[in-house]
């Protein structure tokens, strides 16, 4: 007998006389995966794709300047990578070597480290602690004063204070012919920022336990950049499906084309974007600011997959913002606020703050069940759990008061450093919902903790103070485009007994932390030294320490007053983000959610606005002409979208590689 549940993407499901759990295939047919995991075939393939991938994103993403392989919650050379493997090796294996063929649930956990630590090459680390710890020495013979903020601080904070230091000198402008790149001087740095990105990410881990049965069991999130991996993993359904190899086709012919064009500029481009601000040169609708129009193949695939009630509030709600800007040059005023931040992102700083506390409210009933599985009123409740309830609150607290010890450590003032570090959990908190619930490839935060307290003012701080949170806040929190935290939740929505062992997907999951760290430490240090970071990443070497390290010298020597409007703005944002909040949980017919006022302001929604209207109107269209039918039926079109960016990805980054001749980037970075 079979009975329906749900999985990530929204796919029915069944379940045995035994209990296991059947996914559904794209064709409708459930599949009953193995459930039987070998530790060393797993962690082998997971670590090394981790540390394969992290040997070359700071080749590709930053060298060759191709899109990036890291640079979103469903990165193409994971996914890239993980297609290879499941669909052409894996396939080679069974026939050649079945003892080292993967079973679906290995594949999986393979890809939960994948996605989850060979980031840390990028953005999710290295792209800002490499740079950051270099950069207030070198600047300082450009006549900037940074390194002066940082005399009183610990040396391993940064890694060398000596504007002279060949260290530092060779690091962005390259190292002469013949020397080895000196890994062996960066050693107490990395162990010093190390410890704190290490108690971070346990903290991260720890949360996603304890929230796991909430937001995949309780709540039925749809985690939708989950259902591709589980689909590519799950069987041949989908490679078999001729509507998945037409949004494979169409994602291949127009970067094709494009590439070609890039080589040969007498080709003609396809869908080229749009500068929308010549459409309104005069005012007030030059305020308008729409920007770039831009089509990402990937972003409306993974639209397409969301409730249209969460994927209408993110574009209905930038658009509504933007109007506002109009209104306000009509009646005399500047199009955004001058201030810490513009009105747009006060509102969507007040938005997450009150957003996640309703959150962490709401869940009382499950805050009560783990409060009785910890005092054992409910004792082996938790036994299916990614990590036994009782350590996920040793860890999270152990975690935090590691933190307030580093960043005392650090220079940072106690009461400082505790608003720093809660703020930036309810950033967290809110973002991994949104990946989990909005599916978004590209999400941002609106704000870093030290945006919400200059608000208040910023007498508080001293040029040094401010220095070394800004420090911290550039290397670990101002750039989640690559964050852990989702990731292990998209993980942890694919954790149950009969698909994948939640245990072993935490030690997975912590193996994959250490590689990438590790390995994407060498990768990243070693091409900036054989290059010259300033000839890589203009905005991490360059751009971030100047807007970062200037801000802290401003919030030291000129503090700023307390903001009464952008107070008031953060005090309008969290009052609409709790009502958005209340009549989406009692009025079914109500299509806004708070989703669309915490993003609406960030880079990355400015960029896919465009393509995240476009997949909603896809999945609209589909819903109004043929219901649910037409849904499932055009389903593996969206994520032929998605997979199609993967590939051209992983075949650009070959080519480059082996040509030395970029292609263009073709998603947002």
């Amino acid at each position: 007998m079979h009975h329906a549940a749900r999985t990530p993407g929204g796919y029915a499901v069944g379940t045995r006389e035994d209990g296991s759990i059947a996914t559904r295939d794209v064709a409708g047919q459930p599949s009953f995966p193995p459930v039987r995991v070998r530790p060393a075939i797993a962690l082998f393939a997971g670590a090394g794709g981790v540390a394969l991938l992290c040997a070359i994103t700071p080749y590709n993403d930053y060298h060759l300047k191709n899109t990036f392989l890291y640079g979103n919650h469903l990165p193409i050379g994971a996914l890239c990578l993980f297609t290879v493997l499941a669909w052409l090796v894996n396939p080679i294996l069974r026939r050649v070597r079945p003892a080292l063929a993967l079973n679906t649930a290995e594949l999986l956990i393979a890809w939960s480290m994948w996605a989850t630590g060979a980031s840390l090459a990028s953005s999710g680390l290295w792209r800002y602690l490499g740079p950051m710890v270099v950069a207030p020495a070198y600047f300082a013979n450009a006549g900037r004063r940074w390194i002066d903020a940082f005399s009183q601080s610990p040396n391993y904070l940064l890694l060398s204070k000596d504007p002279d230091s060949p260290l530092v000198r060779w690091f962005y402008e390259g190292i002469p012919p013949g020397r080895p790149v000196p890994y062996v001087h960066w050693i107490p740095v990395v162990i010093s920022w190390g410890i704190l990105f290490a108690l971070f990410t346990t903290l991260f881990i720890a949360l996603c336990a304890l929230l796991r049965k909430q937001w995949v069991e309780r709540e039925r999130l749809t985690f939708p950049l989950a259902l591709l991996p589980l689909e590519i993993a799950s069987g041949r359904a989908l490679y078999k499906n001729r509507l998945f190899w037409a949004g494979v086709l169409v994602v291949m012919v127009h970067h094709g084309v494009n590439t070609a064009h890039a080589l040969s500029p007498s080709i003609p481009t396809l869908l080229a974007p749009v500068d929308t601000n010549a459409w309104f040169p005069d005012p007030p609708w030059n305020a308008l600011g729409f920007g770039v129009l831009e089509l990402f193949f990937a972003v409306v695939g993974a639209v397409y997959l969301l409730p249209t009630e969460v994927s209408f509030s993110l574009w209905f709600t930038f658009l509504v913002l933007h109007l506002i800007r109009v209104l306000r040059v009509q009646m005399g005023y500047d199009p955004l606020m001058v201030g810490p931040l513009h009105h747009e992102g006060a509102m969507g700083t007040g938005a997450l703050i009150v957003w996640a506390l309703w959150m962490l409210w709401s869940a009382r009933p499950h805050w009560q069940h783990v409060w009785r599985v910890i005092t054992q009123q409910e004792p082996q409740a938790d036994q299916h759990e990614p990590m036994r309830y009782q350590t996920a609150v040793v860890l999270i607290g152990l975690c935090l008061v590691g933190i307030l010890v580093w960043l005392y450590w650090a220079g940072i003032p106690l009461l400082i450093a505790i608003i720093v570090t809660l703020l930036f959990i309810l950033i967290m908190i809110v973002l991994t919902r949104v990946v989990a619930e909005a599916g978004l490839l590209f999400v941002q935060t609106p704000f870093i903790p030290t945006d919400a307290m200059a608000f208040f003012g910023t007498s508080y701080f001293t040029t040094q103070t401010a220095s070394a949170t800004l420090l911290m806040e550039v290397i670990i929190m101002h750039d989640p485009r690559e964050h852990p935290m989702p990731a292990v939740a998209n993980a942890y929505s694919l954790a149950r007994p009969s698909l994948l062992p939640a245990r072993w997907l935490t030690r997975a999951l912590a193996l994959s932390l250490c590689v990438g760290f590790v390995v994407g430490f060498f990768a990243f240090v070693g091409v900036s030294y054989r290059y010259g970071s300033v000839t890589l990443d203009y905005y991490g070497t360059n751009m971030a320490p100047h807007w970062s390290l200037d801000r802290a010298l401003g919030y030291g020597e000129s503090p700023l007053r307390p903001h009464s409007g952008g107070i008031l703005a953060m005090g309008i944002g969290g009052a609409l983000s709790m009502w958005l909040g209340w009549m989406r949980s009692r009025y079914i017919w109500w299509q806004i959610s708070p989703i669309g006022l915490v993003m609406a302001s960030t880079y990355a929604m400015g960029r896919i606005y465009f393509s995240v209207f476009l997949g909603w109107l896809l999945r609209w269209l589909c819903v109004r002409t043929g219901g649910l039918h037409s849904y499932r039926r055009y389903l593996p079109f969206a994520l032929g979208l998605l997979l199609g960016e993967a590939l051209y990805g992983g075949l650009a980054a070959l080519f480059s590689t082996l040509t030395g001749a970029p292609v263009p980037q073709f998603l947002p970075n």
